[in-house]
């Protein structure tokens, strides 16, 4: 008895990895009738998301085709690493355009040919210090819940010693917001804008 089992079990692993090569050949013979194949990339021709990558639908779940055009041809992709083009085309497939790099190899690649974007402005470029009269501040700006008046009796019941928890209840704002105008970090353009702490 024991025997038929052991025999039923290799027929079974057996017909299981048949099942799975029939379905890698199925799954690859699907995957390459979207490719476009030119003397220099190969295009996909499916589905492309916002990014630019071309993307398959595979099991309830979105693969970047590039991954699995990799996957197809070298195996699996080792855990964290990144599929790179050198081509720097999003839908292009092609094999030998692709390497198997970490993050910061991706990174350094991209800032080398001049893909990365640069950092946001700060400081004295941002657009709010070189257009200081387009900044609408305080009651101007048409999400604020206070108003000037208001500011200054914030201001001048924390003087008297009211707390800032029950300010910001009373007005209908967050205590840190309390401290920030107390602060003098925010409604700075109110007369008697002096830091109160």
């Amino acid at each position: 008895m024991g025997e038929f089992t052991e025999t039923a079990r290799l027929k079974s692993i057996a017909t299981r990895q048949r099942r799975a090569r029939r379905r890698e050949a199925t799954v690859s013979k699907w995957f390459w009738d979207f490719v476009e194949k030119t003397d220099d990339c190969w295009w996909w021709r499916g589905s492309v998301g916002k990014n630019g990558y071309g993307r398959v639908s595979m099991n309830c779940r979105w693969h970047y085709a590039h991954r699995l055009a990799w996957q197809i041809t070298h195996g699996p992709i080792p855990a964290g690493m990144y599929i790179c083009h050198s081509c720097d085309h999003p839908t292009c497939v092609r094999p030998d355009h692709l390497f198997l790099g970490t993050p910061a190899d991706n990174n350094h690649d991209a800032r080398s040919k001049g893909r990365l974007r640069p950092n946001p402005p700060t400081g004295s470029r941002h657009w709010t210090r070189q257009h200081p009269d387009q900044v609408r501040r305080g009651e101007a700006n048409n999400k604020a819940k206070l108003t000037a008046a208001k500011v200054r009796t914030i201001r001048q019941a924390y003087q008297n010693g009211c707390s800032q928890t029950d300010l910001a209840r009373e007005y209908g704002v967050r205590q840190s917001s309390v401290w920030q105008i107390l602060a003098g970090r925010t409604w700075k353009h109110v007369t008697g804008g002096k830091s109160c702490l």
